[in-house]
């Protein structure tokens, strides 16, 4: 049996194809989300800085694991959603 996990690290793809972390609503470390296993983005955070998503473009997320012995290797982003 492996260490429980602790956060996640939730990054969302920008238009630049750089991904970063939205945390005001997504924040991986909040024991809400880890245990829920959800959260959400605001439409309006990923068509702003630094995501500049527009409409009909697609949403990518990737997710880290994060116990006592580290973090994980990403998740793959999927086929994405559109915004």
């Amino acid at each position: 049996m492996g260490s429980p996990i602790t956060a996640y690290l939730i990054t969302f793809k920008q238009s630049d194809s750089v991904y970063s972390a939205y945390t005001a609503t997504c924040d991986g470390s909040s024991a809400t989300i880890v245990n829920s296993l959800t959260c959400s983005v605001p439409i309006s955070a990923l068509e702003a800085a630094p995501f500049n998503l527009t409409t009909g473009s697609a949403v990518y997320a990737m997710v880290a694991a994060i116990n006592s012995y580290g973090s994980s290797a990403n998740s793959t982003a999927g086929a994405g959603a559109t915004l």
